[in-house]
């Protein structure tokens, strides 16, 4: 018995030659005929209506790569005819129907082409798979239909030459390129990410921009907002999306901004300034204090992924006060950002209700945290209607004794008329200097409702005949020339200050100013004494509580 492949050979070499009748193993094509054959014979034979025909017309399948599809022929009266499977012009195998058993011969030589009766199986459709099928019977009369097969690929994306890291200097043009494959054809856009601010705000949000519908992305003139990441994404109604990342990086100087532009201490305390530095490329980073080169040792603690660079201090000393500069170089420039170390007290927060309880007395209240002894406060005051011109009045006040850094105190304002207002301004002042002013306080005194003789506005006299006995000196030391360098708040647009001595408001309205005691302090009534006992046993009591607060 011969072997098959001898026989498909011998099969193939007739089909292909045409050099048989046509009717070997039943194969017969119209294309073999020769005009000395014996066809008419085998019509004879075999009428048409016997003649085994296909059934099913040809289509277009539509799969997915990876996906197996059966392209059918169904086939009728086959007998002892063939069944060819070709992909265009290549043939794919040949069935052939016996008696006894079928005979399949496959000429690719692959195994993903498999035969389903006398339809195509393919199993893992790959994208070289597609093209036209067509199925045919070796009959004298063509007996043939085509299927046309489409693979759908998902869309893939890739930067062009594998590059997803591009830098470019301020001003420059740059080009960004993505390529994208897949069946259809992939529509392509550009995205970017834009994450947090430049220079100090590090949070995690993003927010995504979009910028082109082309392969290409073009970027002109770029500035340092340019930097982030670039995202080109494919689709083509195939399966998912297909992204591909580009970061992006703008060269330039560094930029210096400071964390905080004061930081208060006091001696022997822990304390760290810190400065953010933005730059590309890295930057070098030095601090200085007066021009001079800070201790390297200092710089252990220098750096945070953050790009926060800091000067540590395990106990401040009292050769450590000053301004330091922060100053950060690379290849394209350099920036600068000073920070305060000192030792003065921070902005004084008047706690008081800004609605008076008492019609002809008022007390105001106020916190301030330093880490030396406060000294004493600057209390400046200007009537609230008055206009921006009016002169500021500032008394001194003496400040209680305190072991903690939170500091509380206490000033009454005595013998005011029912609903006066006023505007109050604090300073405090340390062996380091003042602090800085605190925010603008407007208050005022009760006003009884019933009471209908307070319909026109209630001018206080703060002129110096009416203060000058309520100044009180402070026994500590001696600040006439801190008083004299005092400035009245900028952002009130006031005059120049002046002290006690030298106020000349000409409203009159305050008559009680003029009852003090002989120890230049106002004279009070019983009630009055009472309440302000309470009140610095309140203060005192405030100070207790944030000495032990900042203890623990």
């Amino acid at each position: 018995m011969n072997n098959p492949k001898q026989n498909m050979l011998i099969i193939l070499s007739l089909y292909l030659k045409g050099s048989c009748n046509g009717r070997l193993m039943g194969l017969s094509s119209p294309w073999l005929s020769s005009p000395h054959s014996q066809d008419h014979d085998y019509k004879e034979l075999t009428p048409d209506d016997k003649l085994p025909k296909i059934v099913n017309k040809g289509r277009i399948f539509k799969v997915t790569k990876g996906e197996d599809v059966i392209l059918d022929c169904d086939v009728i009266k086959l007998g002892e005819f063939s069944v060819i499977w070709l992909q265009g012009d290549k043939i794919l195998w040949i069935l052939q129907q016996r008696q006894t058993e079928p005979l399949i011969q496959y000429v690719i030589n692959d195994e993903r082409f498999k035969q389903t009766n006398t339809s195509l199986l393919i199993q893992n459709v790959a994208e070289s798979d597609q093209g036209e099928y067509s199925c045919e019977i070796s009959t004298d009369k063509e007996e043939k239909i085509s299927h046309q097969l489409i693979v759908n690929v998902p869309p893939s994306t890739k930067t062009k030459g594998g590059i997803d890291f591009v830098q470019g200097r301020e001003g420059d043009s740059i080009t960004l390129e993505c390529e994208a494959s897949g069946n259809p054809i992939p529509q392509i856009s550009w995205r970017k990410i834009v994450r947090s601010s430049l220079v100090v705000d590090f949070d995690d949000d993003s927010q995504t921009v979009e910028l082109s519908s082309d392969n290409i992305l073009m970027l002109t003139n770029i500035t340092l907002e340019d930097s982030g990441i670039y995202v080109c994404t494919a689709t083509n109604g195939v399966g998912n999306a297909s992204e591909t990342q580009i970061t992006f990086d703008v060269q330039y100087a560094p930029v210096v901004k400071p964390v905080e532009n004061i930081v208060h201490s006091g001696v022997k305390e822990e304390k760290t300034l810190w400065c953010v530095v933005k730059s590309s490329p890295s930057p070098k980073v030095d601090w200085y204090k007066g021009g001079t080169p800070v201790n390297p040792m200092r710089l252990l603690k220098g750096i945070n992924t953050e790009n926060r660079y800091s000067l540590h201090f395990d106990q401040v000393q009292m050769e450590d006060f000053g301004l330091y500069s922060c100053n950060a170089s690379n290849y394209f420039g350099n920036d600068s950002a000073t920070i305060e170390l000192t030792g003065k007290p921070l902005q004084p927060k008047i706690t008081s209700n800004p609605a008076g309880f008492f019609e002809d007395n008022y007390t105001l209240t106020w916190d301030v945290k330093s880490y030396s002894p406060v000294i004493s406060y600057f209390v400046f005051l200007k009537n609230e209607s008055l206009d921006s011109g009016e002169t500021w009045v500032n008394i001194t006040v003496p400040a209680n004794p305190s072991s903690s850094i939170f500091h509380s105190q206490l000033y009454t304002l005595t013998d005011l008329s029912p609903g006066t207002r006023l505007i109050a301004q604090i300073k405090a002042i340390n062996e380091f200097g003042e602090s800085e002013f605190s925010d603008p306080f407007i208050f005022e005194t009760h006003i009884d409702e019933t009471d209908t003789n307070f319909d026109e506005e209630i001018i206080v006299d703060l002129s110096a005949e009416r203060l000058e006995s309520s100044k009180v000196e402070t026994s500590e030391s001696d600040f006439s020339d801190i008083i004299e360098k005092n400035s009245p708040p900028e952002k009130l647009l006031m005059s120049d200050s002046t002290n006690v001595t030298q106020a000349s408001i000409q409203s009159v309205n305050f008559e009680g100013l003029q009852n003090v005691s002989s120890n230049g302090m106002p004279s009070m009534t019983d009630w009055e004494k009472r309440t302000q006992m309470m009140s610095i046993v309140t203060a005192i009591s405030l100070s207790c509580f944030f000495y032990l607060f900042a203890m623990r």
